[in-house]
C-alpha cells in the first residue's frame, strides 16, 4: 500500500468511526412487536387504573357537595322552621324545576356555590333522554324533603318538613331511586361491590330518619 492510500484509509477511520455503523441498523420485526407487546401491558395496566381514579375522585366530590348542601339545609331550617321544597327535575313542570335548590340560594343564600348541586356523574343528557330501561339521566342532585308522621309514615305534599334526603346517581350515572316511595331503601353504591357498579350516593339527616339511611358512612 502506498504513503497516499495509507493517508486516505487513516482520514476514513478518523472522519468515521466503526461504531456508527451500527447507528443505522434498522429494528428487526421482532424487536418491534416486543416494544408493541410492551406497551400493550402497560396501557392495560394503566388505563383501568386512571379511570378507577377518576371514579373515586367524583365520588369523594359528590361526598363533599353533599355536605355543603347538608350545611345550607340545616340552616335553612333554624330560619324557616322547616326545611324547603323538593329538588328535582320537574320537565314539564317549570315551577317544580329544582325549586328546592332555588330555595336554598334566593333570596338568602344559604349555599353559595351553586355548582355544588350538580352531580359529579352527571350524564351530558338531561332527564328527558332515559337510559333503555327507563332509568332517568339526572344533571344535578335530587333532594326529597318530608314530615315524619310516626313509625314508618313520611309525608312529603305538607309543612313543616323535619327530614330530608339528598340523591346523587353513581358511577353509572342512572337514578336508580323514586323518592316518592321514601322511606324504602335505594340502592345504594358501594364500592365494595367494584368501583363502577350500580347504586346511588345517598345522604339524609333531619329527625327520624329511616336507619338505613341515617346509618351512611360516605
Amino acid at each position: 500500500m502506498d504513503q497516499r492510500a495509507t493517508r486516505n484509509l487513516s482520514k476514513s477511520l478518523v472522519s468515521r468511526p466503526l461504531w456508527c455503523n451500527s447507528l443505522n441498523k434498522s429494528f428487526t420485526l421482532i424487536e418491534l412487536l416486543i416494544v408493541v407487546a410492551i406497551i400493550g401491558i402497560l396501557a392495560a395496566v394503566a388505563v383501568p387504573n386512571f379511570l378507577q381514579a377518576q371514579i373515586r375522585a367524583k365520588t369523594a366530590r359528590a361526598v363533599s357537595n353533599m355536605r355543603t348542601v347538608e350545611a345550607g339545609l340545616e340552616a335553612y331550617r333554624i330560619d324557616k322552621g322547616t326545611y324547603p321544597r323538593w329538588a328535582w327535575d320537574g320537565w314539564g313542570v317549570p315551577d317544580q324545576h329544582y325549586t328546592g335548590f332555588r330555595d336554598l340560594t334566593t333570596p338568602v343564600a344559604y349555599v353559595t356555590n351553586a355548582d355544588v348541586f350538580s352531580n359529579p356523574f352527571r350524564a351530558p343528557v338531561q332527564k328527558q333522554h332515559q337510559v333503555a330501561d327507563g332509568r332517568e339521566l339526572d344533571p344535578f342532585f335530587e333532594l326529597g324533603t318530608f314530615q315524619h308522621k310516626g313509625g314508618t309514615q313520611y309525608d312529603y305534599n305538607v309543612f313543616p318538613r323535619n327530614v330530608w334526603l339528598l340523591e346523587s346517581s353513581g358511577p353509572d350515572s342512572a337514578d336508580d331511586y323514586n323518592g316518592q316511595s321514601f322511606p324504602v331503601p335505594g340502592l345504594i353504591y358501594q364500592p365494595s361491590n367494584g368501583v363502577i357498579s350500580r347504586g346511588d350516593i345517598f345522604r339524609c339527616g333531619g329527625s327520624h330518619g329511616p336507619s338505613w339511611a341515617m346509618a351512611l358512612t360516605y
